[in-house]
């Protein structure tokens, strides 16, 4: 989402910047990028369901993970649209 100045980046203003640092999100980063998989959720399936009670779970996992699918593909556009002029400076 835009900030006021209509920039897409996460870090593009001092606001967002402060917003990120005191919800510790750089902080969090460093974690997963070391290797911290307690930071992923995940939910468990119980093993005591009829087939249709599986076949619902496993239709809104997967339908979970296309729409992630989706909303992650669509913040990766915007953040390249976002610095597309800066990219093509360097070239």
């Amino acid at each position: 989402m835009p900030c006021a100045r209509g920039c897409l980046t996460p870090y593009c203003c001092p606001v967002r910047q402060a917003s990120a640092n005191a919800a510790g999100v750089p902080q969090m980063l460093m974690r997963f990028r070391n290797g911290d998989e307690s930071l992923i959720g995940t939910e468990r399936l119980s093993g005591n369901a009829d087939a249709l009670e599986k076949r619902i779970a496993r239709d809104a996992f997967f339908d979970g993970l296309r729409e992630t699918t989706g909303l992650l593909q669509s913040a990766v556009e915007n953040a390249l649209a976002a610095t597309r002029p800066q990219r093509e400076a360097i070239r």
